[in-house]
């Protein structure tokens, strides 16, 4: 199943745990009679706070584990494991736990080609990863909070491997691709 804007607007605000998928924003009142939803690039300012995010979690995992975040698929999900292994962040601590979404956000990103953008709808404002012009989004910053939150099991690799598979068939095909496992 790929969530769309009108299935995140059925689910918002639930903690979902289907498809390793997880939804977050804030309300904001419509404007007008602004069509809804709206897609826009991430604006400096969410530029800037991703990369706090990023660095706040890189800060944690040199400073407790000795490891760093180097933007390697691999690495960086063993380390987001055993920060959550080893209990480095609180089940309350909702900020450090998205900017691990982030990081984790960023792998999908590059492995997918689907940049950040922000949505906007009746429900709120967030940022996810898009497939072109497509209502195929994923919301990598919730995936492991709303999990963690809830005490519930957490493999930050399954879940990431199931946000490639729910992509992956919506992805568009270019010439001369070839599948390398």
């Amino acid at each position: 199943m790929v969530w769309t804007t009108s299935l995140r607007r059925l689910f918002r605000g639930s903690i979902l745990l289907l498809a390793g998928l997880g939804l977050a924003g804030t309300a904001i009142a419509q404007i007008g009679d602004d069509p809804f939803p709206r897609y826009s690039a991430l604006t400096r300012i969410d530029r800037d706070f991703m990369a706090e995010q990023r660095r706040t979690v890189d800060g944690l995992a040199r400073s407790r584990l000795g490891r760093q975040i180097r933007q390697d698929k691999a690495n960086d999900l063993e380390v987001l494991q055993m920060l959550i292994d080893r209990r480095l962040v609180a089940a309350t601590d909702t900020a450090t736990l998205q900017a691990m979404g982030v990081v984790m956000g960023d792998l999908l990103s590059r492995e997918l080609g689907m940049p950040w953008i922000i949505l906007e709808d009746e429900l709120g404002r967030s940022r996810a990863l898009r497939i072109g012009e497509t209502e195929h989004l994923l919301f990598p910053i919730t995936m492991i909070s709303r999990r963690y939150e809830a005490d519930a099991s957490v493999d930050v690799s399954a879940i990431y491997r199931r946000a490639v598979a729910l992509m992956k068939p919506h992805l568009p095909t270019r010439p001369f691709q070839y599948d390398q496992g």
